[in-house]
């Protein structure tokens, strides 16, 4: 309440300067009041208030922007390769669970082989993301992720939770490791 009460009597003030005569001389004024019989002499002086000079800003500071100060919230993902002996035996591992989240979708036969293409990897935190592209039986490709513990002493056990297949299905190779 202080404050408002300070704000409305500065802009009263202000109001109060500005509508004063601009000239330095003083004013003298005569003024009689209907109860008084001697005459009131009211001086008024005209004060100026220094203006506040004005001061150009500073330019602003452009930053220029490196590429390691520009980082993105996206992990990036390892580039497409062949798979090596390791990711063919954690792609065997969770090979069941693949099948049985690709039948729903595509017309696999129970004695078709399942075979990863292209292995690629993904660091999320505390987690590795394993990418495979899947050769399907009609020359198309799925994508599917499993994910495992960075460390080593605390495997995640194969379940159906850490693995999971995209919806897209690509018709060549190439579209899907774009």
């Amino acid at each position: 309440m202080n404050s408002l009460s300070l704000v409305l009597f500065t802009v009263v003030l202000i109001i109060a300067l500005h509508t004063l005569p601009t000239s330095s001389k003083a004013v003298k004024s005569t003024a009689t009041t209907a109860t008084a019989s001697t005459p009131t002499t009211i001086v008024a002086a005209v004060v100026k208030v220094p203006e506040k000079p004005k001061v150009a800003k500073p330019a602003a500071k452009v930053s220029k922007k490196t590429k390691a100060a520009k980082k993105s919230k996206k992990p990036k993902q390892s580039p497409w390769k062949v798979p090596s002996a390791d990711n063919k035996k954690l792609f065997n591992d969770y090979k069941a669970i693949l099948r049985a989240k690709l039948t729903p979708r595509q017309n696999i036969s129970a004695t078709y082989q399942l075979e990863a293409a292209k292995y690629g990897s993904q660091t999320v935190d505390k987690t590795i993301l394993h990418h495979f592209l899947i050769k399907l039986p009609d020359s198309k490709y799925a994508h599917a992720i499993i994910g495992t513990n960075k460390d080593t002493k605390k495997p995640i056990e194969v379940n159906e939770n850490s693995a999971s297949i995209r919806r897209t299905i690509y018709d060549n190779l190439a579209a899907a490791e774009a």
